[in-house]
């Protein structure tokens, strides 16, 4: 959790793991926007085949990549060059059932599409629109190239973010810890609209899928001097 001031934004609040549904919902209810790097949704193509396989009915589904990706996913892909996973294949179908169950409980997060108080993020490809070298920088095995990105992001926002030294530290340690620094970002983002938006065309599916909301280049020096645009 940020807290924004005149100029500033100061971390108040960071757990790197460990968080139950009832601390998420207290969170959720205390910002003004929050960043949730899980799909919100599953692919239409996914739905229509499995629901028609479940009741015994012919095969509904196109081909494999309708089936796997969304498409915030090919919008992530076209702006960034990077495939985020796929929620109906990839173990982040696990979260992404737990954010639905957390979510049915906040009637206003309902809105899928970037419109609402809670967010779909993606900290790899909000790091990169940003400028950093966003890749090979998760668990273990990544890092080093953690360390080098948390110190190059550190950085970049030093004057403006605050962070305790063992809040940083914590980033170093761990990527769950700096994506959700990063999470909290982007949220501040779409609260000082320096996201981009979903296309028109696409609004009704991603109301479905979800949508992943992008910053815009540029915008991460700019997030501390923008009046948030909720009340």
């Amino acid at each position: 959790m940020i807290e924004w001031g005149d100029g500033f934004g100061r971390v108040v609040d960071l757990r790197p793991r460990d968080v139950d549904d009832v601390q998420i919902l207290t969170l959720v209810d205390a910002a003004d926007r929050t960043g949730i790097d899980v799909p919100f949704g599953w692919p239409d193509g996914f739905i229509a085949a499995v629901s028609a396989h479940h009741a015994a009915l012919d095969w509904a589904g196109g081909d494999l990549a309708q089936l796997r990706m969304r498409a915030t996913d090919a919008w992530v892909r076209e702006r960034t060059g990077r495939w985020p996973l796929s929620v109906s294949t990839d173990r982040i179908g696990v979260p992404a059932l737990r954010v639905a169950r957390v979510l049915a409980r906040v009637p206003a997060a309902r809105d899928r599409a970037g419109g609402g108080p809670v967010v779909e993020v993606y900290p790899a490809a909000a790091l990169r629109i940003w400028g950093f070298k966003s890749r090979l920088y998760k668990r273990v095995a990544g890092a080093a190239a953690r360390t080098a990105l948390v110190a190059a992001f550190r950085a970049a926002a030093e004057g403006w973010l605050h962070l305790s030294a063992h809040e940083w530290e914590a980033c170093d340690a761990g990527d769950d810890a700096f994506d959700a620094l990063i999470a909290a970002l982007v949220a501040r983002a779409a609260a000082c609209g320096l996201v981009e938006s979903c296309p028109r065309e696409l609004r009704e599916i991603a109301s479905r899928e979800g949508w992943i909301l992008l910053p815009l280049d540029g915008s991460l020096e700019r997030l501390a001097d923008m009046a948030d645009t909720m009340g």
